[in-house]
């Protein structure tokens, strides 16, 4: 039974990294998505209005897909601009896509715990933490996943210890 635990447990903890490893990859997707509508702004601002073969029309159509991209990995907000470019804040109002620029996000180390990582968002020389819990989209999946894995692992441990205590209790009564 001892066995089994550990083995429960050691797996759980595989698990445990296994989606720590794909948000990694995610915040990787994310912020080159976020690097690309940044470039298609840009290049929609320098196109001219008048456009006769299509250049503007197929660039506002490639970051429309990149903004349904980035939409699947995060809840978003987008916010139309009268020259054309489109900005991009999370639904918590930190901003994504700005006018000439864009944020990057980067996995840190959790405190105290460093296997339960967090999402900090760049943008200029200012950082901030992002909430596990408002991120949303397949990002926010993974999070709200390694909180089942974790609390899963807090399970076992538990049982394991009550059964523990049952069985020595039982032993000292001599059965």
């Amino acid at each position: 039974l001892s066995t089994r635990f550990n083995s429960v447990s050691s797996d759980l903890a595989s698990q445990y990294d296994g989606v720590n490893s794909k948000i990694s990859t995610e915040v990787e997707d994310i912020n080159a998505i976020l690097a690309s509508i940044s470039d298609l702004n840009g290049q929609v601002l320098k196109t001219p209005t008048l456009d006769d073969d299509g250049t503007k029309a197929n660039l506002l159509d490639q970051r429309d897909e990149m903004i349904r991209q980035l939409s699947e990995k995060l809840e978003i907000k987008t916010v139309s601009q009268d020259d054309g470019t489109t900005l991009i804040n999370l639904t918590t109002g930190q901003s994504l896509v700005v006018a000439g620029g864009y944020a990057s996000m980067s996995v840190i180390a959790g405190d105290p715990d460093p296997r339960n990582t967090q999402i900090q968002l760049t943008l200029g020389k200012a950082t901030t933490q992002l909430a596990n819990s408002s991120l949303g989209g397949e990002l926010g999946g993974l999070f709200l996943s390694r909180t089942t894995v974790s609390d899963t692992q807090k399970e076992i441990g538990q049982l394991a210890l009550a059964f523990t205590d049952a069985m020595n209790t039982q032993n000292k009564l001599g059965m």
